[in-house]
């Protein structure tokens, strides 16, 4: 009797495995189709210059200069929070954050849609990003800081 049990769950184990198999290659085929008509009707767009936008310092102190294609943030508090209308890098463009030693910058994106960064990022210290809508690095993408935190909240 128990050996009947135990093919029995063996069968029973096998088709279960079978199904989930099953499933999984029509969720793959679905998403490919799927993909495949989404990139069949939008078009590629390439970005060509971006550069962040609409900053206010709402905490510490900093001052914000830009020169062409460089953002220089100077910060003179220990800590600052920024926020910025959106804040894109095409890759011709380079971000500085200078802040005193043990200092951290929160920078809030308030835009509809993902922060794309193309560009380069130094800081010498803490930098933490949030935008709820996400984060899409690039291949040019550089970023160099003390301490680098990207949240979704």
């Amino acid at each position: 009797m128990n050996r009947h049990l135990i093919g029995t769950f063996a069968a029973t184990k096998n088709t279960f495995e079978k199904n989930i198999f099953r499933k999984f290659c029509i969720a793959l085929a679905v998403s490919a189709i799927l993909g495949i008509s989404y990139m069949a009707i939008t078009p590629r767009t390439q970005i060509i210059h971006q550069m962040p936008t609409g900053s206010i310092v709402s905490a510490g102190e900093a001052v914000i200069v830009q020169n062409g294609n460089e953002i220089t943030i100077h910060q003179t508090s220990q800590r600052a929070v920024i926020n910025w209308s959106t804040f894109n890098l095409s890759e011709d463009v380079k971000v500085n954050l200078i802040q005193p030693n043990g200092g951290a910058t929160l920078i809030r994106v308030n835009d509809d849609n993902p922060t794309r960064i193309d560009g380069v990022i130094n800081s010498n210290a803490k930098v933490v990003f949030v935008n709820p809508n996400g984060f899409v690095f690039g291949k040019s993408a550089r970023i160099t800081a003390g301490a680098f935190n990207f949240q979704l909240q």
